[in-house]
């Protein structure tokens, strides 16, 4: 770790000494973990530095001038990036961000997606200790925050070849499918292709729910692998949604592997055993 980077994690630790997050942990995870984030997707100096420090204005009381002294106007500018307003209302906040996404430089929009990928992790994390519980300690519910990390996917899918958007992609996928730990879709990506689990039943009841997920997830270059190990029904709801996915992908590769012999048996029964590439 260079000066520079190692100087704004000590700055970064005495500035949130003391402050615990939402989950009761020592607020300077949460920094650090975000700095973590950029250094293994390839970010400069000055990101990393920005992202240990990125709190420190909002939830610290450190000035802006403080951090310019010690670190220089570009690290500033990408710290008050990802520094929100708090005399606006939840919903101008954020609003205001994801209009600055559109149009900002890589680094400001690493910074935000290595920030909320920190955040999911640690939603995610609670979840499975607390339960739904977990959604009361928010401003906004469960609702708008799938809404706004939906959002965030959305404006900055320009950085999808980044592993830390697909790592974000696939846990926002997995925190807000609605049946978490029976039917549901988890995205993942290896080998340059995109692997879509698909777990439990799949019909008319979440057809539009997976639709959403499947047919707006990030394609990678070798194309998509459903993996059917845990799939124990397919209506046509979710035959028709495999279609789509398949006209979709064009010239790009679609396979489907692990299928059980009932899920097979509709495959065979529907002609879909002939349309898709099943090993």
């Amino acid at each position: 770790m260079d000066d520079l980077k190692r100087k704004a994690l000590i700055f970064a630790g005495n500035a949130h000494k003391g402050a615990t997050r939402k989950s009761g942990l020592p607020y300077i995870l949460h920094p650090v973990s975000v700095g973590l984030e950029l250094i293994e997707n390839g970010a400069s100096s000055e990101l990393v530095a920005a992202g240990f420090l990125h709190d420190t204005i909002e939830d610290a009381n450190i000035t802006p001038e403080e951090i310019r002294r010690e670190f220089g106007d570009e690290v500033l500018r990408i710290v008050m990036f990802d520094t929100e307003d708090k005399s606006l209302s939840w919903e101008e906040r954020k609003n205001a961000t994801l209009k600055a996404l559109e149009d900002c430089d890589d680094s400001c929009a690493m910074l935000i997606l290595a920030d909320k990928l920190s955040n999911i992790k640690d939603i995610k994390d609670s979840l499975e200790k607390d339960g739904d519980i977990v959604w009361n300690q928010f401003k906004r519910g469960k609702e708008k925050q799938e809404w706004l990390y939906r959002e965030y996917l959305t404006v900055c899918k320009r950085l999808s070849h980044l592993k830390m958007y697909q790592d974000l992609e696939q846990i926002v996928n997995e925190v807000f499918t609605k049946k978490t730990y029976n039917d549901r879709i988890v995205i993942s990506y290896k080998d340059d292709t995109t692997i879509i689990d698909l777990c439990g039943r799949i019909d008319s009841n979440n057809v539009d729910e997976y639709s959403n997920i499947i047919l707006n997830a990030n394609i990678l270059d070798n194309g998509v692998i459903l993996n059917a190990k845990e799939l124990s029904y397919i209506s046509s709801a979710g035959l028709r949604l495999l279609l789509k996915l398949k006209k979709k992908l064009i010239n790009k590769n679609l396979e489907m592997i692990n299928v059980n012999e009932n899920v097979m048996d509709i495959l065979e029964l529907t002609g879909f055993s002939e349309i898709l590439n099943i090993k």
